[in-house]
């Protein structure tokens, strides 16, 4: 069995929360292979926090605009502004923050709050 510090517990709790929206096996967490494969895919530059109200009802919305298909996805800071009452910036954030972490089961109780700014283009 693998011991974990308080901290990389905590750690280990945000990245499992984080990859459940991509549709990962379940994970045995004693299982040390297992830790290595999460930690070498979760993002380095990342930090993650919970979601805020506006987050909470923004994102999936995000997700219901994608799935009926009838605007492009780049103008949804301008829908996001009319729908929810935020300013322009506010809008393209939350836009971006959605482009960071979408997921198609709609899990944004934690995001990713950076780019990934180790992966290569």
């Amino acid at each position: 069995m693998v011991v974990l510090t308080e901290e990389q517990q905590k750690e280990l709790n945000r990245a499992v929360d984080y990859f459940k929206g991509f549709r990962m096996a379940e994970l045995k967490l004693d299982d040390k292979w297992n830790l290595n494969i999460i930690f070498k895919y979760l993002p380095k530059k990342a930090t993650f926090r919970e979601t805020t109200p506006i987050e909470k009802s923004v994102l999936p919305f995000l997700n219901g605009v994608r799935e009926e298909g009838k605007i492009n996805m780049f103008s949804s800071p301008s829908l996001i502004s009319q729908v929810f009452g935020v300013d322009r910036k506010e809008s393209i954030k939350l836009f971006d923050l959605w482009t960071i972490n979408f997921n198609d089961e709609c899990n944004y109780n934690i995001v990713k709050t950076e780019k990934d700014v180790d992966k290569e283009i």
